[in-house]
């Protein structure tokens, strides 16, 4: 074969572009894609709105401004000595608490078995919420800031009092075979009401929404529906609805009634896939 052939051989080349595509769907525009150089299990934007965390499937959590530039990154001996991901991240948001370095925490879930609570300014863990009989796996503060909500792979849903860092509460189904009081299988997904202070609301594997009470340890209503892998759940109180992402190739963003349960629109029913 001549060295002609050979060039052109070669300049005919291509290269395949193996980088994730994405898919825009409504009024946004893509900015910018960040590179995290590894796995990103969960991300959350700080209450101000001037930065956002991410955390990572090595147990490592970063925190970018806005604008995508880096600032911290969140590690401990326990994350470097057992590398599992983070699998659930929210900002400490108390308005009422008028000391400035609460505003800079960050609490994180991990695989690994524990909760931490981070100054992530400071890159400092201020504290450590041991769960390793289980994976706690979603977590959330009521809406004074007071308690914090941590669910996990054994469907059940532990309360800490904040101040003393005390287990108060474990809310989890009934023995009861008649009533699903609870749920079945791994909760992914926890969010508190944001104005009713003892109010809560779990979703996860067994294709169900449950509605919390604090002052009750089953609960009190739920239905069926979205299968939530993530921390996909959400509650618009002024329009009083409940917004859910699914893990599946259909009707993957779905609003509900809060009130009863109903479905009030697919959002996106055959046009768009989480898988």
């Amino acid at each position: 074969m001549s060295s002609t052939s050979r060039a052109s051989r070669m300049s005919t080349t291509t290269t395949i572009d193996n980088r994730p595509k994405h898919l825009i769907l409504g009024n946004f525009e893509l900015i910018k894609v960040g590179d995290c150089e590894e796995h990103v299990l969960c991300c959350k934007y700080s209450p101000q709105g001037d930065s956002f965390a991410v955390g990572l499937g090595n147990g490592t959590i970063k925190i970018y401004s806005k604008s995508g530039q880096f600032q911290y990154s969140l590690s401990d001996n326990d994350t470097k000595t057992r590398r599992y991901p983070v699998t659930c991240l929210k900002f400490y948001a108390n308005k009422d608490d008028l000391k400035a370095d609460h505003q800079k925490m960050l609490a994180a879930t991990y695989t690994a078995g524990y909760v931490k609570i981070w100054h992530y300014s400071t890159q400092q863990c201020v504290f450590t919420f041991d769960e390793k009989e289980r994976q706690p796996l979603a977590l959330d503060f009521n809406s004074t800031y007071t308690h914090l909500f941590v669910a996990g792979s054994d469907c059940a849903i532990n309360c800490y009092d904040f101040t003393t860092k005390k287990l108060i509460h474990k809310f989890q189904a009934s023995q009861s075979r008649e009533n699903m009081d609870g749920h079945k299988s791994r909760i992914h997904a926890i969010r508190s009401h944001p104005t009713i202070e003892t109010i809560f609301l779990t979703g996860g594997w067994d294709d169900t929404i449950h509605y919390w009470d604090e002052r009750t340890l089953h609960s009190q209503k739920h239905f069926p529906g979205p299968h939530l892998c993530g921390d996909a759940l959400d509650i618009v109180a002024e329009h009083q609805v409940i917004l859910t992402g699914s893990w599946r190739k259909s009707s993957t963003l779905q609003i509900w009634d809060f009130t009863t349960g109903e479905l009030i629109k697919d959002v996106f029913k055959n046009n768009a896939t989480s898988m």
